[in-house]
This record gives C-alpha cells, structure tokens and sequence, in this order.
C-alpha cells in the first residue's frame, strides 16, 4: 500500500498553548515543544490547544488531558452517546439509538470557565484499504466547534481544517476498542478493555491510516485479525517510531509503501526497504523515509537487505521507501 505521509516531524504553535481558546488553525499542532504527548504532537485534532483524540462516551471520566463529556442534545432534546465500532450514534431517552447528525456534544475542560460545543454531522463513507476491502462500509463525520468561554462564543471552527484542494472540512472518524499510550505509542487497552473510550481522528493522521488499514479492534475480523503487538507496529511504521520510544521521525509528503505479513496491504511498485517492524519498532533498518537521517538507535539495528527473504516471521509489516530523487 503505497501512500504519501501526512504527519510532520516537529510543528509548534506556542502562542496557541498559552490560550487554550485560541482561534487557531486545526490542521497544524497546537501544542508547544515538550508539552504535547508524542503520539499526539501533529497527529491529532485539536479543541483549542487541547490535543483531542479520545473520549468516555458515558462522560465518567476526563481523559489524560482533561475533556470531558458534559452532554449532548438532539433538537435541543438530551441524548446519550455510543460509539459502536466505527458507528457514532446518540440515544435518547426513550427509544432506540439514532444516527448521530446535528447532534451538539458539549465538551468540558480542566478551565471550568471554557467549554466546546462540537456539531457532528454525517459525511461520505469510507472503504478499508486496498486488499482490506471486503464491501464495508465505513461512516465519517464532519465535525466543528464553538469555544465558550465565561458566556462569550466565538465562531465555529472545524475541528480537523479543510480537506486538501477542497472547500470541505476534513472528515472525521471514531472508532473504539483500542486505547493508545500518547507517550510511547502503544496499545495500553483493547476490546472490552478499553471501556467506553472512543478515538477521533482526522483524515490522514496517525489514527486515520490505522484503522484503514484495519489494524484496530473495530476493523477486526477472522479474516482480517490483528492483536494490539501486530497494532502497535502498524503505529509504530506509520510514524516512523523507529527506536519504539514513541518518537516520530517523519514529515508531510513523504511517499511509503507498506506490506503486511497477512497479504491484505501489498508493495505498489519497485522501492528500497526501510523497516520491518515489530511492536517494539523496527527489527532492522535500510533506507530512511527521510533522506540521512540519524536514528538514534540506527547501531542496534542490522541491515534489512538480507532479511527480506521470509520477513514475516521477523515482523508484521515492511514498509518500503522510492528509489531515486
């Protein structure tokens, strides 16, 4: 599967930090140098400068970073949420769930004085990638919010920018079953496990490519089965985690071919091998995605020219980087 990689190596916004309200631009990163988690730093939506990329559906708890479900309505009627794999549904009180479009889901902060008010509404649906599509159908969302803070709303903003070349927002997708470490990357929850945490994630960042990729629980199938090992080194070859120290080590426009040990992600065309990667990161490294790029733990990895030859049984996906300029 060869794609173009959206995630930058290092962006911050340190004014957008300072005022969590701030209007800012949703499709960059809006948190500074050391204070944004490494998985979310430039791959994840933003409220404000809140890196945004779960929620309890049952507004239990606050997470990692202090938002909060404090409700929803419907046409000004209260409504519970439930995400059911990737199905974002409300309910009300009465009767069973309902489609979730021009819902109002009203999100607190570790600010009592500021909240955001996020109206979801139904965007075109999604197929897995590649060999991973089986027919599903996958739906998307166009999500965007309004700040509130001490009574005074300011303008909606959406919550992952427009879509490139398109007047369109950026679609949105959830999904649960999986919880993430924003330290280090890895799968720290999954199936029921994870509770009733749900993931947001915005076209093409880290999450996004994942679960179309189908390496998460809600893409799970007998055909199409990964554990949270084979999940996290799918993370892991996405943000070019090479030392699985949760360091993302690649930038915007990057071109990547991925190939999986399962047959359902397959080389596009002729490229030099990078990595394959287990769950603790690359198990050997060729050619950076990046040109020269210094690795940290570059000495402790052999060379995969000569581990090509039944790479499977060294790891769960190879990705594979363009020959030439």
């Amino acid at each position: 599967m060869r794609a173009s990689q959206t995630l930058p190596l290092l962006l911050a916004l340190c004014a957008a930090c300072a005022d969590p309200a701030a209007e800012v631009d949703l499709g960059e990163t809006t948190a500074a140098i050391g204070a944004c988690p490494p998985l979310i730093c430039g791959n994840s939506p933003h409220l404000g400068a809140y890196p945004f990329w779960e929620l309890d559906e049952t507004g239990t708890k606050a997470s990692t970073n202090g938002l909060r479900i404090l409700g929803a309505t419907h046409g000004g009627v209260p409504q519970k949420i439930d995400v059911v794999d990737f199905k974002w549904l409300r309910q009300p009180g009465l009767g069973g769930p309902q489609p979730i479009s021009g819902t109002v889901i009203k999100v607190g902060t570790p600010d009592a004085s500021l909240t955001y008010e996020l109206t979801v509404t139904s965007a075109p649906n999604l197929h897995y990638y590649e060999g991973g599509d089986d027919g599903t159908v996958i739906p998307a969302y166009w999500v965007s919010y309004v700040a509130v803070q001490n009574g005074r709303r300011r303008p909606p903003v959406d919550l992952c920018g427009k879509d490139e070349g398109s007047s369109l927002p950026r679609p949105v997708l959830v999904f649960q079953g999986d919880r993430y470490s924003a330290q280090t990357g890895a799968i720290v929850e999954t199936g029921a496990a994870a509770g009733p945490w749900f993931n947001v994630a915005c076209k093409d960042d880290a999450l996004w490519k994942l679960a179309l990729m189908r390496y998460v629980e809600a893409a799970r199938t007998a055909v199409f089965d990964s554990g949270p090992d084979e999940r996290t080194a799918a993370l892991r070859s996405i943000r070019a985690d090479y030392c699985g120290d949760g360091t993302p080590m690649t930038e915007l426009g990057t071109a990547i071919d991925w190939m999986n040990d399962l047959g359902w992600l397959t080389k596009d065309s002729d490229g030099l091998p990078e990595a394959i990667w287990g769950p603790d990161g690359a198990v050997c490294l060729g050619e950076t995605r990046i040109p020269d790029l210094e690795v940290p733990c570059a000495a402790e990895l052999p060379p995969c020219e000569d581990l090509l030859d039944g790479w499977p049984a060294l790891g769960s996906m190879l990705t594979l980087v363009p020959e030439g300029p």
